[in-house]
C-alpha cells in the first residue's frame, strides 16, 4: 500500500520528468494520475510540497 501524499508526488516525479516545460497544476496532475478523485486534495499537497505561483485558473507551482 502507497499513501495518497507518495502516490501525488511520485506522480509529480514523472510528469517533471517527462515533460520538464509544463506547469504543474491541479487539473493536469489530476489527469496525470487518474486515480485520485479529489483535485480538492492534489490541490492541497501541491501547495505543501510546491511555491503557489498565481491565483485562480492561472495558478501553478513550482
Amino acid at each position: 500500500m502507497e499513501s495518497i501524499e507518495n502516490a501525488v508526488m511520485r506522480s509529480v516525479a514523472e510528469f517533471r520528468l517527462l515533460f520538464p516545460s509544463e506547469k504543474i497544476t491541479t487539473k493536469t496532475i489530476h489527469e496525470w494520475c487518474g486515480m485520485i478523485p479529489s483535485k480538492k486534495r492534489i490541490q492541497r499537497l501541491l501547495a505543501k510540497h510546491f511555491i503557489k505561483e498565481g491565483n485562480n485558473k492561472g495558478a501553478y507551482f513550482k
